[in-house]
C-alpha cells in the first residue's frame, strides 16, 4: 500500500499523505531504530487511543526534525484508530488495513520477529543499547547487547546484537508476545 507524500507546514515539519484524490496531515511523534512515528494531526483521540502510522525514516525522507522531499512510501503498521481513520477517508481498502494492522504491508517481515519487536515497543516495551566500556581509538561506543524490559514482567532480557539491532531469545520472544497480547 504506497501513500504519496509532500512535505508540508512551516518549515517542512508536517508530512501531507495522499491516496486516491484524498488526503491527510501528519506530524513526527518519535523515530527509533530507522523506524518514524506520525501522528494523525487532525484526529482528536477518539475513544483515548492515538491514530498513527509507523514508516521507515529515509522512505519518507525524514532527518533531523524536517521531511525532506517528495515520493512514494508505504507504512510499516498502523494502530486500529489510524486503520479506521483511513477506511473512512477512503484511503485504504479492508484487505490492506488488515495487512497494516498485522504489520505484513511488506515493510516489517510480516509476523516475524521485527513485528513482534515494533508491536511490544507501541505496546510500552522498551529496549536499551548496551554499550561497550571502552571505545577502541577514542571513537563512539559499540553497542554490545540491548536491555528488554516489558510493562508485565520486573525481569530483565540481555539480548545480543545482529547487524546493530536485537536478536530475541526463546525467553525474550515469550516476554514480547505476552506484552502483546496484554495490548
Amino acid at each position: 500500500m504506497l501513500f504519496d507524500f509532500e512535505p508540508s507546514g512551516i518549515n517542512d515539519t508536517y508530512l501531507r499523505l495522499t491516496r486516491n484524490g484524498v488526503g491527510c496531515v501528519m506530524a513526527p511523534a518519535g523515530a527509533w531504530n530507522g523506524l518514524l512515528r506520525l501522528n494523525y494531526v487532525i484526529a482528536g483521540n477518539p475513544g483515548g487511543r492515538e491514530a498513527f502510522l509507523i514508516f521507515r525514516a529515509l522512505d519518507v525522507g525524514f532527518d533531523d526534525g524536517r521531511f525532506y522531499w517528495k515520493g512514494r512510501a508505504a507504512p510499516v503498521l498502523a494502530t486500529g484508530t489510524m486503520v479506521d481513520v483511513l477506511l473512512e477517508r477512503g484511503l485504504a481498502s479492508e484487505p490492506e488495513a488488515e495487512r497494516l494492522l498485522a504489520g505484513g504491508s511488506g515493510g516489517i517481515g510480516g509476523g516475524g520477529d521485527e513485528a513482534l519487536m515494533l508491536r511490544a515497543v507501541l505496546g510500552g516495551a522498551d529496549f536499551t543499547p548496551v554499550y561497550e566500556d571502552t571505545a577502541p581509538g577514542g571513537g563512539a561506543p559499540r553497542v554490545t547487547g540491548y536491555a528488554l524490559r516489558t510493562l508485565g514482567e520486573t525481569d530483565v532480557h540481555v539480548l545480543k546484537v545482529r547487524n546493530g539491532l536485537p536478536t530475541l531469545d526463546p525467553k525474550a520472544r515469550a516476554a514480547l508476545k505476552r506484552q502483546v497480547e496484554a495490548a
